[in-house]
């Protein structure tokens, strides 16, 4: 899929908008070293601390600890994000959401979570998988 499509479906989630400075593209420091390690990585958020969450065509990267890295595939968290916003439902509060029993990714808030949800979506199901989350 071209990145064109992909950048076209952040912008209509507004992704960018919604993350404000905490918004990361391929021009930024993360996402090259994302790429520098040949994991193909397009766009997220990274706060002041270096906390970061960063979506990839076939993986989400993240840190929620200095130092220590993880990764999940797009169509897991996707699974993940279906269920915590059917535990938790709308009103929920969504800076992290866990993954595992100690393990959590870091969304920024409800908002962006909504906006990586579609851009998962979309990437979920040009990979050759339908996303779950219609």
């Amino acid at each position: 899929m071209k990145f064109s499509v992909i950048e076209a479906r952040a912008k209509r989630s507004q992704f960018d908008e919604l993350a404000g400075d905490c918004y990361r593209d391929n021009s930024s420091q993360i996402i090259k070293d994302l790429n520098r390690q040949n994991k193909k990585s397009y766009f997220g958020i990274q706060n002041s601390k270096g906390m970061y969450t960063v979506i990839g065509e076939k993986s989400v990267y993240f840190s929620v600890e200095p130092g220590l890295e993880s990764e999940i595939l797009n169509s897991e968290l996707l699974r993940v994000f279906q269920r915590n916003a059917m535990q938790v439902g709308k009103g929920g509060e969504f800076e992290f959401v866990n993954i595992a029993e100690n393990e959590s990714v870091w969304v920024l808030n409800g908002k962006v979570m909504c906006a990586m949800w579609n851009i998962l979506m979309l990437l979920c199901e040009a990979n050759g998988g339908e996303s779950i989350a219609r």
